[in-house]
């Protein structure tokens, strides 16, 4: 099962900044699948487009979270759409917070504010890890850290 490309899921609790990723991730020609403002509905969402065989390229993800911290989140969603490359998208600078975030499987970490920018160096950064990775595993998509 591969990523549809081209194609995101935004998850954060402020309906302005999915609004803003959303636009960032357009203007680099990726298409929104969707977006939730917390992880139950993030969850059963993501779970109704894998059943129709839709996987998100790249699923955004803030850290703080109402009865959930992003962090957390992340296996559970790699758990549904497993080649999905997580990008955090957060306030939150602290190097353990990110580590910890990278070790369960994120393939990016943008700290906010986001720009367009920064966005399009992630998106850059994780096609290219992710095309050199493939390239030397005949196609598995790697995990993090690879």
């Amino acid at each position: 099962m591969n990523y549809t490309t081209n194609t995101s899921y935004t998850i954060d609790d402020n309906l302005l900044m999915r609004k803003c990723v959303q636009n960032f991730f357009t203007t680099l020609g990726i298409a929104s699948l969707g977006e939730a403002e917390g992880f139950q509905n993030a969850l059963k969402h993501i779970g109704q487009l894998v059943e129709r065989g839709k996987y998100p390229e790249f699923i955004s993800l803030d850290i703080h979270m109402p009865g959930i911290n992003g962090d957390l989140m992340i296996p559970k969603l790699l758990s549904l759409s497993p080649s999905s490359n997580i990008i955090m998208v957060t306030s939150v600078a602290n190097e353990s917070v990110i580590v910890r975030c990278l070790k369960l499987g994120a393939m990016g970490y943008i700290i906010k504010p986001i720009t367009a920018e920064k966005l399009k160096k992630s998106v850059e950064q994780i096609r290219q890890r992710n095309k050199e990775h493939a390239e030397k595993n005949m196609g598995e998509p790697p995990k993090s850290g690879d």
